[in-house]
């Protein structure tokens, strides 16, 4: 294997950890903890707004470092903080307690065994097949999703919410030695005896030192990345959040709506694959699109009333079009900008971002405590992501060109 695909390896691991023991085993922890804690469906969804927050806070920093710094050090202190948060979280006894180290450990932990630190890594590698490279590693966190959503479901039906959580953080610091061994953060770092293992011939340098924040948000195209990006995320949230919550409200079982989001992550997988392929023929942009449309009309079919099995295929069409949306916004933002400052514009990105997708769970979760439905939460997530369309059609990326790296 090329040193280029063990870096797309090794970040399809830790994102499938990063994804699968906060987010994807959320929705199977809500229930529990909701009846521990006593506490409402939109209190309970402060958990993964607090990591919305955290992120949006830490991301400018993170990108930055990701950018001129060791991006193994930053991978290795990211399973750290996973490991020991979710050590913590057993210890808790009010529910403040975890939603402050979900807004901290986690965060920390998702920037950077996830998020802007991986993302740069697999750009810092590939130029050509960028979007399939980063498609690849991102299938970590799709998968992470069938895998997680039951292991979990059984792991808290026998033993409960602490018990697993203890397994995720003993799991996730054993993942440290494996990250330290193996992360090269870019090409240059490596002894010039072994260039030739080098993917694409690149040798690309650390973010230049003049890069100024203040420019990077001076710049249109980020911005319209960044909102589009945030929008689709927002209905990715709210709808991950609360489709068991969903189900299992409408009468279903709870293996059966934790094999609802099962069923999501194995599209999201797929679409990662379908529209890295989609890039390279028809264009980021035009294959984003295409992959919000993809979101836009399985969140509708949620509005009608249709057999289980019907559910799945609408969940599996919604899963493409959610696996699609981050492997292309990053691909936009890395042919707009180059890689030498992909890391510290993605950093840039995320405070845009994030508080579109921060406010997806509360919000569909204070629909259903005020309506008793979740029907008008999931019209709004349709309206959303029409609008994310519209925006879309106003960015301005030349086609096959990106700045040069320094």
């Amino acid at each position: 294997m090329s040193k280029a695909w063990l870096m797309v390896a090794i970040t399809f691991l830790t994102q499938f950890l990063a994804m699968g023991f906060t987010f994807y085993s959320l929705g199977i922890v809500y229930e529990p903890m909701e009846q521990e804690f006593e506490v409402n469906r939109a209190t309970l969804m402060m958990l993964p707004t607090a990591m919305s927050v955290g992120g949006m806070l830490m991301a400018p920093f993170l990108g930055k470092w990701a950018g001129k710094g060791s991006i193994r050090n930053m991978m290795c202190l990211g399973c750290l903080a996973m490991g020991v948060g979710f050590l913590l979280s057993t210890q808790v006894t009010e529910l403040w307690q975890l939603i402050a180290i979900f807004g901290t450990c986690m965060t920390f932990a998702a920037g950077t065994m996830g998020g802007v630190t991986t993302q740069a890594l697999v750009v810092n590698w590939f130029q050509e097949n960028r979007t399939m490279a980063l498609g690849i590693s991102m299938m970590g966190m799709s998968l992470s999703g069938a895998v997680m959503a039951p292991v979990a479901n059984s792991i808290v039906s026998s033993d409960g919410w602490r018990e697993a959580y203890e397994l995720f953080g003993y799991v996730t610091l054993a993942a440290i030695p494996l990250v330290w061994f193996t992360v090269v953060g870019r090409p240059s770092e490596l002894p010039s005896s072994n260039s030739k293992t080098v993917h694409d011939g690149m040798h690309l340098s650390a973010a230049p030192d003049d890069f100024s924040m203040r420019d990077g948000l001076k710049e249109r195209n980020l911005w319209i990345i960044a909102i589009v990006c945030g929008l689709s995320f927002m209905a990715t949230t709210a709808l991950l959040n609360n489709i068991i919550l969903h189900a299992t409200g409408e009468g279903m079982d709870k293996a059966d709506a934790a094999f609802l989001v099962s069923m999501l992550a194995i599209g999201a997988a797929a679409g990662k694959l379908v529209f890295g392929w989609a890039a390279n023929r028809f264009g980021e942009q035009r294959s984003l699109m295409v992959a919000i449309a993809a979101q836009t009309i399985g969140i509708s079919i949620l509005l009608v009333d249709i057999p289980y099995a019907a559910l799945l295929s609408s969940c599996l069409v919604l899963g493409v079009g959610l696996g699609g949306v981050m492997p292309l916004g990053a691909a936009l933002l890395a042919r707009a900008f180059g890689p030498a400052k992909f890391g510290p514009m993605m950093g840039l990105m995320a405070p845009i971002m994030i508080p579109f997708q921060a406010t997806g769970p509360p919000a569909a979760a204070a629909v259903y405590d005020s309506t008793g439905s979740y029907d008008i939460a999931w019209m709004g997530l349709v309206v959303v992501t029409f609008i994310a369309l519209g925006l879309l059609t106003l960015l301005r990326i030349p086609a096959n060109k990106e700045p040069a790296a320094t």
